[in-house]
């Protein structure tokens, strides 16, 4: 191993990232590396490394191009070298995507890429969408949700961004330090009967825990126009540097699903969905959160790799998963207007199967 490559593990005792750097902007899974070290045994290793050595790789006469992609056929390794502006290259090697350890490589300028432009992906998204498709692969579900522990059980909250997941997780963690535990505010794994932990995004400076100058300036910005949310929304700041530097809950069992809906009504009540509704929510809310099956990278690659690597095979997986985890679960809608309020309806919901 490079003597500066460190194994960061992101999502305990499931996903490491291998790499030279200590930021990655746009990596959903939290892109700055102060979790723990991680030993290579981990299930899942996705590897991340900036080479500025990074070379224009010629197009031999067998390469195959893809818009701003090429390789070979059956070749596990796909390239993307493309002119922005003047001098400014961003450049790009996706190697062994079929091994244990799949890498993503680029050059300098590539990795400060601050924002997504058209079909411009930063790299960080690219590494998120490579480490979804690795879940899927053996079985584990990415959902965009949070979760909370209560009394040995998980409950996983879900709902479209700006609900109130991380609000209801902030209200819980603030005002019933002793009754709850922490696991995730805006990402969750699950195996289908177990909720785990992804406790490394952060999504809190968006709701008042800002802590420095810094981050309460883009804060401001961001308030003032979703379009400053494009420079200002790169890698998110560790959790453990807010007030959650106690324990967190890993893994443990999942008690139920909290669908959270937002209405106007100003109605609050808390219903149970079936099956079918159950998993049309989630599944659609996974759809518009989790992008890997149009991601040009992986498609590239598809075209130039169809029997070593299927987005729709990975798709039906997903599917399958997200049925059984569906399946497995009572699943409850939670209304409120106000998402202070469902902390309450979460509560009552909990008392009322006490």
């Amino acid at each position: 191993m490079n003597e500066r490559e460190t194994v960061f593990e992101v999502i305990p005792g499931l996903l490491g990232v291998k790499t030279n750097s200590r930021m990655i902007n746009f990596f959903k899974f939290g892109g700055i590396f102060l979790a723990e070290k991680a030993k290579n045994d981990l299930p899942i290793i996705v590897k991340y490394t900036v080479d500025e050595s990074i070379k224009h790789y010629e197009k031999r006469t067998s390469s195959v191009i893809f818009h701003h992609y090429y390789g070979s056929y059956s070749e596990n390794q796909l390239y993307y070298d493309r002119q922005i502006f003047g001098s400014l290259k961003y450049r790009l090697i996706l190697r062994n995507l079929t091994e244990r350890i799949p890498e993503i490589v680029v050059n300098k300028s590539y990795a400060k890429l601050p924002l997504k432009v058209n079909n411009i992906l930063p790299p960080g998204l690219h590494l998120s969408d490579l480490a979804i498709c690795k879940m899927l692969e053996l079985g584990y579900l990415p959902l965009s949700a949070a979760a909370l522990e209560f009394e040995g059980k998980a409950f996983v909250l879900i709902a479209p961004p700006e609900t109130g997941k991380t609000v209801t997780v902030l209200k819980a963690l603030k005002e019933r330090p002793n009754v709850y535990t922490y696991m995730s505010e805006d990402m969750v794994i699950t195996n289908g009967a177990e909720a785990i932990s992804c406790p490394f995004t952060l999504s809190f400076r968006h709701h008042g825990s800002s802590r420095t100058f810094k981050e309460k300036f883009f804060n401001s910005l961001n308030k003032l126009s979703p379009i400053f949310n494009l420079v200002t929304e790169k890698a998110s700041w560790p959790t453990d540097t807010y007030f959650i530097k106690s324990k967190i809950c890993k893994k443990c069992k999942i008690d139920s699903i909290i669908l959270l809906h937002r209405n106007m009504t100003g109605d609050k009540y808390f219903k149970q969905l079936d099956k079918k509704e159950a998993f049309n929510r989630v599944w659609n809310l996974n759809k518009y959160e989790f992008t890997y099956y149009r991601n040009p990278l992986l498609i590239a690659y598809s075209f130039l790799n169809p029997r070593s690597f299927s987005l729709k095979e990975l798709e039906e997986t997903e599917r399958k998963l997200v049925k059984e985890f569906v399946n497995n679960n009572d699943t409850i809608e939670m209304t409120a207007e106000n998402p202070e309020d469902f902390l309450l309806l979460l509560e009552q919901y909990m008392k009322g199967r006490s």
